[in-house]
């Protein structure tokens, strides 16, 4: 083939490419941190190598190390219809070095205008795992020319694609075990980009805003139901996303529900790594609803302090909602002996003040719902991280 007539495949292929998806770390709040992968444009990519190239069929492999199966990712072709052709692919695929581009005889069924070769392309590869493809071409010295000339110039166009795409399947994995660690918690978490739009939602904070008891989506940010808790809530918000990174500030915001049900407790916190981009998440919204019971959670807590157990009672209180008076009141005790207690926990657990001792709780308060969502939890943290 001549170099005119290869440098018009490569620039046919090149104007119909179109805009491959940005890896979706960061989606929408509906999506449950997004389900966009690259998957989806596999086929169009395929179809337009075959249609380069001038393939009759082929099959790209995922093979995972460790002496695990290997998975069939994408078929074309003749490999679409014969799961034997496919699987002599795979066999070829596993058997070819990496970076070895030469033709191999086919011994499955022939096409109907001659007998078939196969060649193999290793696209990319990672610690965990390698991607592959095996593609069959007529036995011909035409289609031979063809296919390598062409293979040669697409090679490096899908070895940075597959590279990228590795990197997006595993950042998927990464961020699926950590939003399932979030969905297993009671506790409301709510992460805000740099414009204060909703980036992502744990389910106890979907049910929470469903409820819009306390607190409740408007457009795609996050107010709360009460006016003046609205103005507070607003203002500790653009406080952190707007704070210098020596400004360790987290504000605590006191959150009224309707009813007699006792307020919720927001805690914004700024995210440990500053955002590069508008999108990028900034700060987490923690909210704590005084319906769960976390005295078993916060006397671990207490304990690692040396709290007594009075002190330990106090703190519950006041991290369930409760004012001093009020948690004074609840133990049976003056108001002075509660202050007493308090200065106690303060220098005992290093705070100063009772906002800072509530966040230091708080902070620690990741409960499980039962043992086997914590087993599932952590198995799937071991497997991501």
């Amino acid at each position: 083939m001549t170099n005119e007539a290869g440098q018009a495949v490569e620039g046919q292929f090149q104007a119909d490419a179109r805009p491959m998806p940005t890896p979706g770390l960061y989606a929408g709040p509906e999506d449950d941190f997004g389900r966009d992968t690259f998957d989806d444009d596999l086929a169009w990519i395929f179809a337009r190598f075959a249609e380069r190239t001038g393939a009759r069929g082929l099959v790209l492999l995922d093979s995972p190390g460790d002496d695990q199966p290997s998975r069939v990712i994408h078929v074309l072709g003749l490999a679409a219809s014969d799961h034997a052709v496919e699987a002599m692919l795979i066999d070829q695929i596993k058997a070819t070095p990496p970076r070895v581009m030469e033709f191999s005889g086919f011994a499955g069924a022939p096409d109907k205008d001659g007998p078939l070769v196969t060649l193999v392309l290793q696209l990319a590869r990672n610690d965990h795992q390698a991607v592959s493809l095996a593609a069959i071409f007529a036995d011909e010295p035409a289609s031979r020319q063809l296919a390598l000339y062409a293979c040669s110039r697409l090679e490096p166009v899908l070895r940075g694609y597959f590279k990228l795409w590795l990197l997006n399947r595993a950042q998927r994995r990464r961020i699926d075990g950590l939003a399932s660690a979030l969905n297993a918690t009671d506790i409301a978490v709510f992460m805000l980009d740099g414009q204060g739009d909703l980036a992502f939602i744990n389910h106890a904070g979907r049910n929470l805003i469903d409820k819009a008891d306390g607190i409740r989506r408007l457009g795609s940010g996050l107010v709360a139901v009460d006016l003046q808790d609205a103005l507070r809530l607003r203002v500790a918000i653009d406080h952190v996303l707007t704070a210098s990174e020596d400004d360790l500030t987290a504000p605590v915001v006191s959150l009224q529900r309707s009813g007699e049900g006792r307020a919720l407790i927001a805690a914004i916190t700024r995210c440990e790594r500053p955002p590069e981009r508008v999108g990028d998440p900034a700060a987490i919204i923690y909210v704590f609803s005084p319906d769960i019971a976390i005295a078993p959670q916060v006397t671990p807590v207490c304990q690692h302090h040396g709290l007594t157990r009075s002190e330990t009672r106090l703190v519950t209180h006041l991290a369930e909602g409760l004012s001093i008076t009020q948690a004074a009141k609840a133990m049976r005790c003056a108001v002075p002996t509660a202050r007493s207690y308090l200065k106690q926990i303060f220098q005992k657990t290093g705070t100063n003040r009772q906002s800072e001792l509530i966040r230091l709780v708080m902070a620690s308060l990741a409960r499980v719902r039962h043992n086997q969502q914590a087993l599932k939890t952590f198995a799937m943290l071991a497997f991501c991280l």
